[in-house]
């Protein structure tokens, strides 16, 4: 699974936790795993951009 996955199942919980009354407490555990969620995705990222080494984007010079 990738952060993509993690982000799109956060962005679910928050639509649904939208529809339910304020004082519902299911609104309230949907915000909080969708928080989980997208900390879970930016994890993944931050691991993901360890793991690849930066490298460096050849320059685009004019044909001579």
């Amino acid at each position: 699974m990738d952060a993509k996955y993690f982000r799109d199942r956060a962005e679910t919980c928050l639509r649904l936790a939208k529809e339910l009354p304020w004082k519902n407490p299911g609104r309230f555990q949907l915000m909080d795993i969708a928080e989980k969620l997208q900390k879970r995705a930016a994890n993944l990222e931050a691991q993901e951009q360890r793991a690849s080494p930066q490298t460096a984007q050849p320059v685009d010079r004019p044909a001579q």
